[in-house]
This record gives structure tokens, sequence and C-alpha cells, in this order.
């Protein structure tokens, strides 16, 4: 396949839901994957199914298929997707009586 023609028809997805959006008429989400070495930036781009495997099996599954650590660090680096930071409030462990609980 073409990627110019792949990014066509993605760009056609995003027009058509937009259009829809402000219609005021059902958006209906479109899910694709284009196979092999040439679809790997769908795999990385497809956020609610993404075909992964992982770095410790002896081979991939599937040509083209990227690990979960490949996708992650892809997606963070071309702000597919920002990095989260989180923060535990409350008081040291120390003070909790759960560890005498059990």
């Amino acid at each position: 396949t073409d990627p110019e023609q792949d990014n066509m028809a993605y760009q056609a997805a995003l027009i058509s839901q937009s259009l829809a959006a402000e219609q005021t008429k059902p958006v209906i989400p479109s899910i694709s994957l284009i196979l092999g070495d040439i679809g790997q930036f769908s795999r990385i781009i497809n956020l609610p199914f993404t075909p992964v495997t992982h770095e410790s099996l002896p081979v991939k599954a599937a040509p083209g298929q990227l690990t979960a650590n490949e996708i992650m660090a892809t997606r963070l680096l071309t702000k597919i997707l920002y990095g989260k930071q989180f923060c535990i409030l409350g008081h040291n462990i120390d003070y909790s009586v759960s560890p005498q609980m059990h």
C-alpha cells in the first residue's frame, strides 16, 4: 500500500467524524490496522486495539508487529500520548495499623 493513500484515508475519516459531530449526527468510530512492516504506524495510532508482541517471545506473531514498549515509546515521542505523573498523598506507611492487622 501507499503510505500517502493511507494518510489520506485517515484524514478523510477525521473529516467525516468532524462533519458528523457538527451536524449532531452520531460519530461512528473507526478502527483501522494496516498489516505488515508498512503498517507499523497504524499500530501506533490505533489506541483502542493495538496488537502487540512481548519482547521476550522468540518470534513475532505477524510481520510488522511491535512490542508494547516500542509502541508506548513511539506514542510518547510523537506526542500521541502524553506522559502522566502521579503522586500519593497521605501519611507514611509507618502510621498505618494495617501491618499489625495482618
